[in-house]
Order: C-alpha cells, then structure tokens, then sequence
C-alpha cells in the first residue's frame, strides 16, 4: 500500500489523501517520526482535514513520549485544531484528554474527556 501513496505522491498530485494513506501506514509499522511528517504535510495541503489533525497529534504523542514535552505540546495543539475542525467527532478530545492524563494534568484531561462526551 505504501508503494502506491508514494507513486501518488511522485506523481505530483497537491491532494492530502496520499499523505494521510502513507501516515497510516507509518502508523500501523510503528514509524511515528515518518507518520507525523506525513500527516504534517497533509494538514499543509488542506488545513481544514480534521481526521489528519487528530492523526497527527497521534503520531506526535508516540513520538514525543513519555518526556518530550515540546513534541508533546504540538500533539496537543493538533488534538485541539481536530476538535475546531469538526466539533460533533470526540475521538481529539479523547486523545487529548489521554495526553493530559499521562502529562499528569488531571483537571485537564478531565474537561477534555467531558467535552468529548
């Protein structure tokens, strides 16, 4: 599957979809540096794919764990431009609430996982 978001992506098309394909193949491989690039530029293409965002701060997280806290911030933006993006779908608010969670920011994680519901 990669080989054919690659031959997408060399064929010069300025579409988000490849990317996102290529980021979830990343993903599922356990490769979240390459993931995050992946979806990095996907949401560089089209800024308003909610899906990507949270996919993003996915990868982020997994990068950025357990003590990179930069890294751990930029998931945590990613998760929050998801939730603006598309207000009725919980799972950004979820992961940010998970992220919280692990940051040991309780109150937070809190009020993320109640907006989520």
């Amino acid at each position: 599957a990669a080989k054919l978001y690659d031959h997408a992506i060399e064929a010069g098309s300025r579409n988000e979809l490849p990317w996102c394909g290529k980021g979830q193949v990343a993903l599922e491989k356990g490769q979240f540096s390459e993931a995050a690039a992946c979806y990095a530029t996907a949401v560089d293409i089209t800024p308003t794919h909610a899906v990507a965002w949270t996919n993003l701060g996915v990868a982020l997280a997994k990068v950025g764990a357990p003590a990179d806290v930069p890294v751990l911030k930029e998931a945590a933006t990613a998760f929050q431009t998801a939730a603006a993006l598309d207000e009725r779908e919980p799972a950004p608010l979820n992961n940010l609430g998970l992220l919280l969670g692990d940051l040991n920011i309780h109150d937070a994680a809190r009020d993320a996982f109640r907006e989520a519901i």
